[in-house]
């Protein structure tokens, strides 16, 4: 008796929720029919009592309206709780897209790898009767953070009297690990004094262009540039990685 009582009980809770949720659409087909019927009783039988079977049915008829009638309200009900459903599991795999892409970004960082250039300074010798300076520097690139693959390194020295930048050297490497170093060996570089600048005579600006892949095949380029003048002043910008397409000749 009390599982009929349960059920009951949920029947009329879930109905009486449904008439709460859409009672302004069953309000309004109700007046329909009220009108209807009343628009109707005024020239029929409709509204005589006992009540004519031809106009209002047999008992049967009823008990199928009722049915059907509870038939629409679960199948109003069903699909309801399945669009609710459904909501809910699109915004969950919304939020494990974006912890899958962060996981994603975290890992990629994670396996960057980020070179570091650090000078072998040999010193300067300047030849003021032909004004012209000789600088002897080792260039050493190490890599940390991730181990890097496929890497190509361009160097370049500045012309300050033609404002260009001259191609040095270009060098290459399979794969450094980190706290692995690609070094040059000590090389002797000129540069001419510069004509437009009273403070410093002779500057030396290197550029070195790197290229090179992670171990997810993803390729980078890196600029880094070394200064240093004949008043003994030097400093080094680390640029940071940036992300490229595949170099066609890869």
């Amino acid at each position: 008796m009390k599982v009929l009582e349960n059920k009951i009980r949920i029947i009329v809770g879930e109905l009486v929720e449904f008439i709460s949720n859409y009672r302004a659409i069953i309000l309004s087909a109700l007046l329909i029919v009220f009108v209807f019927l009343g628009y109707m009783g005024r020239n029929s039988s409709f509204f005589t009592f006992p009540l004519n079977a031809g106009v209002w049915g047999t008992l049967s008829d009823w008990i199928m309206v009722i049915v059907t009638a509870f038939t629409v309200f679960y199948l109003i009900k069903s699909f309801s709780a399945q669009r609710a459903s459904n909501s809910i599991q699109n915004e969950t795999l919304i939020e494990q897209q974006k912890i899958t892409e962060i996981e994603q970004f975290i890992f990629k960082e994670k396996v960057k790898p980020i070179f570091e250039l650090k000078i072998g300074d040999h010193g300067m010798n300047i030849d003021e009767i032909n004004e012209e300076a000789t600088a002897t520097y080792s260039f050493n690139f190490f890599v940390h953070n991730g181990a890097a693959k496929d890497i190509h390194i361009e160097d370049y020295l500045f012309d300050h009297n033609g404002s260009s930048n001259n191609m040095i050297g270009a060098s290459s490497r399979n794969e450094l690990y980190p706290g692995m170093n690609f070094s040059s060996m000590p090389s002797e570089y000129k540069q001419h004094k510069i004509n437009n600048n009273q403070d410093v005579h002779y500057i030396f600006r290197f550029s070195f262009i790197i290229t090179y892949c992670d171990v997810l095949d993803n390729y980078y380029e890196q600029n880094v540039i070394f200064y240093s003048d004949s008043n003994d002043l030097k400093n080094i910008h680390q640029g940071g990685p940036k992300p490229i397409n595949k170099p066609l000749d890869k």
